[in-house]
């Protein structure tokens, strides 16, 4: 209406107007209620009005259309809940808001031949005086119908692109990842051949230390080849967790054995420290000794370019590896420390993108999965850095995990991990960490 307070003027006055400015008015407000309607039938969503008990006071024809009404057929004054066939998909979501109206954002159903509607609800109290027929103020409820076929289509198009585009990065990261260590046992398969032919040749032995150079770089390349292709299974093939109330204790020392013999063949302090108090927390425990196995082989793998940095500089230097468990408020910390190279700043916020590294011979895949391993627990993973001094990962497990809510369709069933960069100056000296 373009004069408020119009309605409220005519009813003061209706006693004292005479039949042709009654008529005029009359004619008024039917003229703007057409031009209402009209513009309500304009639009592409549906529009429904019910009182409390779901009775349809009042719809535009998109929304008749999407409830599959034909425009013949009379439906206002009845239940909307007792019009819908039992086996339209909106019936038992209307049908539970009789009697206590709520509100409802984004219900998503399907509808006509491959269609897609979006349902949300918003009660309301009505003016009274007689406004949709009622004499008092009552509870009506608002109904938006929107069809979102069209924004569901492209929704899956990017989806669909997007995991083509990591598909794409995988396969390309995957070959070039193994077609370096072919390269590289080619080569060296060539030298053992020419080696293995020239003795012949000559009616000699093999230069044994030549052979066993070859044999050592060709191992190596197998096992870095095999290490590539399982954290790429990995990384594609993730497994669902099974997650358990578990001491984090048995995980930890079978960590510990796995890397003992390699940390005093290198001379690395490996320190293990637990809470004597730890409670047991929910984790997969195949899941967190792939963690761990990760972030261990990395900090080793750091402190071994360290030391080799440290030789040629003539620098003292003690490779010092820690994990720790505590307990910390709801949750359990777990910490692993080197005093290794560190990350670079600038490529700290890329760590757990796949195929990034910043070792030689690395993947890039292992960081990826412990991050997904990590959220899979409903953790999240610090990381403290000062390139030149060592990095801290710091793993919080919560105690207790809440149910997993089922989402409303449309909206993200999984949450990234948690990542928190902390800031390098307040990691400290490494030197003297145990």
């Amino acid at each position: 209406m373009d004069n408020p307070g119009f309605e409220d003027k005519l009813l003061s006055r209706l006693g004292k107007l005479d039949p042709d400015q009654v008529q005029s008015y009359v004619t008024r407000v039917l003229s703007q209620r057409q031009f209402l309607l009209k513009i309500f039938d304009h639009l592409d969503e549906g529009i429904i009005v019910t009182d409390r008990e779901l009775t349809l006071l009042f719809m535009n024809r998109r929304a008749r259309t999407m409830m599959g009404w034909p425009r013949n057929r009379s439906v206002l004054g009845e239940p909307i809940d007792e019009r819908l066939d039992p086996a339209h998909p909106l019936h038992e979501c209307l049908g539970s808001l009789r009697g206590r109206l709520r509100a409802i954002d984004g219900f998503e159903c399907s509808y006509g031949r491959d269609r897609v509607l979006s349902l949300s609800t918003l009660p309301m109290r009505s003016a009274g005086s007689g406004e949709f027929g009622d004499e008092e103020p009552e509870e009506l409820l608002i109904i938006l119908l929107h069809d979102i076929t069209e924004r569901k289509e492209r929704e899956f198009e990017q989806a669909r692109a997007k995991r083509l585009a990591s598909l794409a990065t995988l396969t390309s990261g995957i070959a070039h990842e193994i077609k370096n260590p072919l390269n590289a046992l080619n080569i060296h398969a060539q030298l053992l051949h020419a080696e293995v032919r020239s003795a012949r040749a000559e009616g000699r032995s093999p230069d044994l230390d030549k052979t066993e150079r070859a044999v050592d770089v060709m191992l190596e390349e197998l096992h870095r080849m095999g290490r590539t292709i399982e954290e790429f299974l990995q990384a594609a093939r993730p497994r669902s967790p099974q997650l358990e109330s578990r001491d984090l204790r048995p995980v930890l020392e079978s960590a510990r054995r796995i890397y003992d013999p390699e940390c005093e063949e290198r001379g690395v302090q490996f320190d293990l420290r637990v809470d004597p108090d730890l409670p047991p927390v929910m984790i997969d425990e195949h899941l967190m000794l792939q963690v761990l196995r990760n972030l261990l082989s990395n900090a080793l793998d750091a402190m071994k370019v360290r030391a080799e940095q440290a030789r040629e500089t003539n620098e003292h230097y003690v490779p010092r590896l820690s994990v720790e468990a505590r307990l910390a408020g709801d949750a359990v910390k777990l910490t692993i420390t080197d005093n290794g190279t560190g990350i670079p700043e600038e490529m700290i916020e890329k760590i757990s993108e796949p195929f990034f590294t910043t070792k030689f011979g690395g993947s890039g895949l292992g960081l990826m999965v412990v991050y997904r391993i990590i959220a899979e627990h409903r953790g999240a993973l610090d990381v403290e850095t000062h390139p030149g001094e060592g990095t801290r990962f710091t793993i919080s497990l919560p105690l207790h995990i809440r149910p997993v809510r089922l989402l409303e369709s449309g909206k993200d069933r999984f949450q990234p991990p948690e990542i928190r960069i902390v800031d390098p100056s307040l990691v400290g000296d490494r030197s003297g960490q145990t």
